[in-house]
């Protein structure tokens, strides 16, 4: 998908077993509008998805409210 506005997201940490999750603990990331942002099947129980942000110097995980989703 490519966002239409800007969002805000969460960068993804490494937990147990390698698995990814939210950094609820640490700050937003602003993504830009007209990001290109490809979902994941990662989701949590507290509402969260995951999608690979295709940046300028690489892609990343990063975790998005699905209430914010459109």
């Amino acid at each position: 998908m490519i966002t239409n506005d800007q969002t805000t997201a969460r960068w993804s940490l490494t937990g147990h077993y390698n698995f990814h999750y939210p950094n609820l603990d640490g700050e937003e990331i602003v993504i830009p509008a007209e990001s290109h942002l490809e979902q994941l099947s990662w989701a949590t129980q507290l509402g969260w998805q995951a999608f690979k942000w295709n940046r300028s110097s690489g892609p990343v995980v990063v975790w998005l409210e699905m209430s914010k989703i459109k």
